[in-house]
């Protein structure tokens, strides 16, 4: 008869343990769970930490893309800037140089007007020295 009451007095710890084990087991469960979902978390945001690195470099790359492009377009404004300057530079030069050369063009033909009036100048006066010198002779 003692087994039977020892029974009896052992099934309450039993089902205690037994309780006690299913619990554990749900914890463990729900452990496992947690660590399942907190690893997919995990994975999750290690995705759109990749991505969100990956468009910052895209970003990044495309507006140095753009820096390039400004600094090409300001070179470019400036170099035009640059040849229209000498273009200007140069076609003032080439109408001082045409207004010198006309200048001078003009003082040569003045003085070769007064050069050609200086020899017909001396030309006439040595024909009338001529002909007062063949009068007195003619006279005496």
């Amino acid at each position: 008869q003692e087994e039977p009451q020892q029974e009896m007095e052992e099934q309450p710890r039993i089902r205690k343990a037994a309780y006690q084990v299913e619990a554990e087991v749900e914890r463990r469960r729900q452990a496992d769970c947690a660590h399942a979902e907190l690893e997919e978390q995990m994975h999750v945001r290690k995705t759109a930490d990749d991505a969100a690195r990956e468009l910052a470099q895209q970003a990044e790359a495309e507006r140095r893309r753009q820096e390039e492009k400004e600094t090409a377009r300001m070179e470019e404004e400036q170099r035009l800037r640059q040849a229209a300057e000498h273009e200007e530079a140069a076609a003032k030069c080439f109408v001082r140089e045409e207004h010198d050369f006309a200048e001078t063009a003009e003082r040569d033909r003045f003085r070769n007007v007064a050069e050609e009036n200086a020899a017909e100048k001396s030309a006439l006066q040595s024909e009338a020295e001529r002909r007062r010198q063949a009068e007195r002779e003619h006279a005496e």
